[in-house]
């Protein structure tokens, strides 16, 4: 991981994060957003783990597939809550699209 890609996750990162706080502040939280991220969360240590671990470039890539996808339904539960949280998860959808883009690029 190069310092620019470091530097993009833990923006992203933060700003999801921040975006949930203020989630659970304004008691918005719905038990699919709760699922979702629970999903997310485990599937982000499980592609920590085949790719970084196992180096089992293969898996890391269907389980990239699964994480973008769950993404996309992350992001479309957040925009039926409000529109603005668009744009703050928009950098952590598109970190994990560039993951396993990458992913894939190896693959070949």
């Amino acid at each position: 991981m190069s310092i620019i890609s470091l530097l993009i996750l833990i923006i992203s990162f933060s700003l999801f994060y921040l975006a949930l706080i203020s989630k659970i502040n304004k008691e918005n939280f719905t038990n699919d957003l709760l699922f979702f991220l629970l999903i997310g969360f485990i599937l982000i240590f499980t592609l920590s783990v085949f790719y970084f671990y196992f180096q089992d470039y293969n898996l890391s890539f269907v389980v990239s597939l699964i994480l973008v996808l769950n993404n996309i339904l992350l992001l479309k539960e957040l925009v039926f809550i409000n529109k603005y949280y668009l744009f703050i998860i928009l950098p952590y959808f598109l970190y994990f699209t560039y993951v396993s883009i990458k992913i894939f690029t190896k693959l070949i």
